[in-house]
């Protein structure tokens, strides 16, 4: 059985396979010009517009809400730091002498300012650049004579009616 002889199979003809596929490619280049195809391509180029619009779109909505949120941590500390001054403003305007204690005000950032004056007369006797980097400090108008900026300062710190204040006896 071994010596009988197969007929023989068809085999591939590969110079007109790749004429055939050649031409399959030409045509296919062609479905581009349907209309239904082509307004398909404009479609998902157009959605590819659209969907790069929407992500710039967003980019910009969070960076706005970033900005809010950073604003509204701002007034809240500002809030509360103009809460804390009241306060403290009240029990400094209790104060009977220029060498009563005095409560620090605190800056627009809520944090105690640094270096506050303890007493009225300290404020009196402050010299013209710390009473400004204090009033700055409050969001206060620093300009002004030396005695304009350190009368501002005590008012601002709650010492409204210093004409009643005893001196400090030395």
């Amino acid at each position: 059985m071994d010596d009988v002889q197969q007929p023989a199979r068809p085999q591939p003809n590969f110079p007109a396979m790749t004429q055939h596929l050649a031409a399959f490619i030409d045509e296919f280049q062609h479905c581009m010009n349907i209309p239904a195809v082509e307004g398909g391509v404009a479609i998902a180029e157009a959605l590819g517009s659209i969907n790069r619009a929407m992500v710039e779109l967003r980019q910009e909505v969070r960076n706005g809400f970033q900005r809010i949120e950073t604003r509204f941590t701002r007034l809240e500390a500002m809030i509360a730091a103009e809460q804390s001054n009241s306060v403290a403003r009240v029990i400094n305007s209790t104060a009977t002498c220029g060498n009563g204690e005095l409560q620090p005000l605190v800056g627009s950032n809520n944090v105690a300012i640094d270096g506050f004056p303890g007493t009225p007369d300290a404020i009196r006797n402050l010299p013209t650049a710390e009473a400004r980097r204090i009033l700055t400090l409050l969001g206060v108008n620093a300009q002004g004579t030396v005695a304009q900026i350190r009368r501002r300062l005590l008012l601002h710190a709650g010492v409204v009616n210093e004409s009643r204040l005893a001196p400090a006896h030395k």
